[in-house]
């Protein structure tokens, strides 16, 4: 899993405590993933998509939107998508159709359906991103996959190669954007959560770790967490010890208990009542 860069920077706070798991389930393999951008290379993919599906695998189609009256984004929406894979690409399998607006009750059967294997193509938005466990789906198509954050093409890819079969992800994506082609080239790089994680942080910030903002920089004037992570851990190691051995009551230390409280205490106090 990825976390979102706001947790990663509570753990480097000693906010919370942290467990590493650098291995992949028992019978996981590594995802390969290849961003998609040109005629040829989206000919290539759909032939190896119907080639798989042929030997008896699934696939998943990922839209950014539902439907869209937009003509230059109507192409990427589910249900336009869903009605042109019929009659163009895989007009041989059997598609299904997923996505928030529908009925609780249909939307299940769908899954239900494409779990068994009596679908072999589900075409849905994000609604997939979690708890959808498909062994034999191995194929993870993301349509304009730049309009995704880092975590969410991640989580999206963990849908597939959850079985005996390598699993495989094309990012498809016509962007021109410096900022959205390096975040693509990140998921090709690695399959990493934490080098992801990483790169998410990097690019949009930790957010506010005394409140809820998820992303955005943290209002420091000096400190950089990235290059400044081994004197944090330090700090943080110093601290601990300091709280533990009762040292920071002593009075050599009041100066700095006294800035403590004056910055951060009303926010402990907060955390305390809750």
């Amino acid at each position: 899993a990825t976390p979102i860069p706001r947790s990663l920077c509570l753990t480097q706070f000693g906010e919370l405590d942290i467990s590493i798991n650098t291995e992949l389930p028992p019978g996981r393999q590594p995802v390969m993933t290849s961003r998609v951008s040109t005629t040829p290379q989206r000919k290539k993919a759909w032939e190896f998509l119907r080639a798989q599906i042929a030997a008896g695998r699934q696939a998943y189609i990922v839209c950014p939107r539902i439907d869209s009256e937009d003509e230059q984004n109507i192409r990427s929406s589910a249900e336009e998508v869903y009605r042109k894979l019929q009659k163009s690409e895989l007009a041989t399998a059997s598609i299904g159709l997923v996505h928030g607006q529908m009925d609780r009750e249909e939307r299940a059967g769908i899954m239900k359906q494409f779990h068994q294997g009596t679908i072999q193509v589900l075409v849905s938005t994000t609604v997939v991103e979690v708890g959808v466990d498909v062994p034999n789906a191995t194929l993870m198509v993301i349509l304009q996959a730049d309009r995704f954050g880092l975590s969410q093409l991640h989580q999206l890819r963990g849908r597939v190669g959850r079985g005996l079969h390598r699993g495989n992800c094309f990012l498809f994506s016509y962007t021109e954007s410096e900022d959205a082609l390096n975040r693509l080239a990140v998921m090709e790089q690695t399959t990493d959560g934490f080098e992801i994680a990483e790169a998410d942080f990097q690019a949009r910030g930790p957010g506010d770790i005394f409140g809820t903002r998820q992303h955005g920089e943290l209002p420091l004037r000096v400190a950089d967490l990235k290059r400044d992570e081994a004197i944090l851990q330090e700090t943080h190691a110093v601290a601990l010890r300091l709280v533990e051995r009762g040292e920071f009551d002593q009075p050599r230390f009041a100066p700095l208990k006294i800035r403590v409280l004056e910055r951060f205490g009303q926010l402990m106090d907060l955390g305390q009542s809750g």
